[in-house]
């Protein structure tokens, strides 16, 4: 008896695609937490006196090299070294805020963070594969490679 198996190519395509897209979806993953963070910072964490510490506020866009992913976020700018000593002075007392109004948020939203990034990237892969398994479909019909193709979210 012989088994044949067809279609291998096809499948090693999909799998490849679906990997190459795995690390921008957790770079935008991790984008989207960070930003998360940051506005939760801002709203309920940082100490505001004059509001400039608020806003300097920033997410960097993510940095990707290779399989690794980075996102900066954090406070300052010019006023960095006010920033600083804002966050870490837990003595002082804050009419509106506290210290470590950047690591409160942060530790909080760490605890559920793999999971999301877990989903995003299965999500991906998955899409991935769908969208490849319908490109064959239309080529091997004869219609335009992105015919009847879905509208994916970034």
């Amino acid at each position: 008896m012989d088994i044949q198996w067809t279609g291998l190519r096809t499948v090693s395509r999909q799998l490849q695609a679906a990997s190459e897209s795995v690390v921008p979806t957790v770079g935008a993953s991790l984008f989207q937490e960070a930003e998360t963070i940051l506005t939760l910072s801002k709203t309920d964490y940082v100490p505001v006196d004059t509001g400039a510490l608020r806003a300097s506020g920033f997410v960097e866009p993510p940095i990707i090299a290779s399989s690794q992913v980075s996102v900066t976020l954090g406070f300052g700018g010019p006023a960095a070294p006010y920033a600083v000593i804002v966050h870490e002075d837990l003595t002082k007392r804050h009419t509106v805020g506290q210290a470590k109004y950047l690591e409160v948020p942060l530790k909080a939203r760490l605890q559920g963070m793999p999971a999301v990034l877990a989903f995003r990237a299965q999500e991906a892969i998955r899409q991935s594969i769908q969208r490849l398994a319908n490109v064959e479909r239309n080529v091997l019909a004869g219609r335009d490679v992105n015919w009847g193709q879905p509208l994916f979210a970034p």
